[in-house]
């Protein structure tokens, strides 16, 4: 699925309300329901000169995608409703207020987390100058964080330079996502945005030295007792082929969400993961079998087969169209993760270089 949505070009700059100017320096990072991702650095004047201040960050920027309501980026750069309707302007609007709130949200859970990362500062207006055009002040919202270099690179870009991933691979990323998606329930909150923008990846795999960093709370609800509030502005920003499917079937204004919820788009993940291809929400919804892996598609991965059933009971589990079916806690899946990943890399012993189809012993 391609991201139509226009991003801000190289050399843009935008001054915040606090009065710092960061400059995007290049393609956008990462892509999410309700924002885009840019590279930034901050302009400061040392000496009369305007130079950086010698750190890269990262840009977040409203701009959301919705099945109900278009939004483009007006000739001065402005986010705004394609029809200029009442209701998509509310949806802006509470687009832009959630976005805001990230601020708080990152905080309160950076302080019991270790795997996520908090906002640096935000700003409901900036001034925004476009290559070449006069700066003009406009209702673009937008947050800044510290930049992700060292957290290493974006699942979107692991996919684009391997494809796909082994089975190994594939569950180390979740068992390590599902780490810190523990960290984010612990602290009280759904993410609901979990999608491959927002989980950075550094380390070698096989070496099993990896660490996942879990980004962007701009979609992040509360819980109380392991549920949200009713969902009443219906306002739920997720990425397409990520979405539970209790937010695009029941999201009636009385939608409350679990942890169920988080675990899909995890299971989501772990099979986009998998194939190199993000899954399809109308085919998800409609599989009524339980398996998600097809034999040619088996047969690429290259899974053991006898831990093929293993490995699609995994993804059925967190997949499954009813919640009441699913993981439903981050913990349940954890342990059946793990113990799929041990079974995959079994303890090596001086059997482990020696091939073969089975041992007997007779004692």
């Amino acid at each position: 699925m391609v991201d139509r949505r226009e991003y801000l070009p190289f050399g843009t700059t935008l001054q915040l309300e606090t009065g710092n100017i960061y400059e995007i320096t290049g393609a956008p990072v990462g892509y999410g329901g309700g924002s885009i991702l840019y590279p930034a650095r901050r302009l400061v004047t040392i000496n009369d000169k305007v130079q950086s201040d010698g750190f890269s960050y990262v840009l977040k920027e409203c701009f959301p995608v919705s099945g109900y309501y278009n939004f483009v980026r007006s000739e001065s750069g402005e986010i705004v409703p394609q029809s200029n309707t009442s209701e998509s302007k509310l949806y802006l609007d509470r687009a832009k207020k959630l976005l805001l709130k990230e601020e708080t949200v990152s905080h309160a859970i950076y302080q019991t987390a270790s795997r996520v990362m908090p906002i640096r500062e935000s700003a409901a207006q900036v001034v925004l100058r476009l290559p070449g055009k006069a700066a003009t002040s406009i209702s673009n919202t937008v947050t800044v964080m510290e930049s992700l270099t060292e957290k290493g690179n974006s699942i979107t870009a692991w996919i684009k330079d391997n494809k796909r991933f082994s089975p190994f691979q594939t569950f180390r990323i979740i068992q390590q996502l599902l780490f810190a998606l523990r960290e984010v329930h612990q602290a009280g909150y759904l993410h609901l945005d979990i999608q491959d923008g927002n989980i950075f990846l550094k380390g070698t795999l096989e070496q099993k030295d990896e660490l996942v960093t879990l980004i962007d709370f701009g979609s992040a609800r509360p819980m109380v007792d392991g549920k949200t509030a009713p969902i009443q502005d219906q306002v739920i920003f997720t990425t397409p082929g990520f979405a539970a499917p209790e937010i695009m079937l029941n999201n009636d204004g009385t939608l409350q969400l679990g942890a169920e919820t988080d675990i899909y788009s995890v299971g989501c993940l772990a099979l986009y993961l998998l194939t190199g291809r993000k899954p399809d929400t109308r085919a998800l919804l409609e599989n009524r079998t339980g398996i998600y892996l097809k034999p040619n598609q088996l047969r690429r991965i290259k899974c053991p087969k006898h831990l093929v059933d293993r490995m699609q009971q995994i993804l059925a589990t967190a997949l499954d169209r009813s919640i009441g079916k699913r993981y439903h806690s981050v913990d349940e899946m954890l342990q059946d993760v793990s113990d799929f990943v041990e079974a995959l890399q079994p303890y090596r012993t001086d059997l482990s270089a020696v091939k073969y189809d089975a041992f007997i012993c007779y004692k």
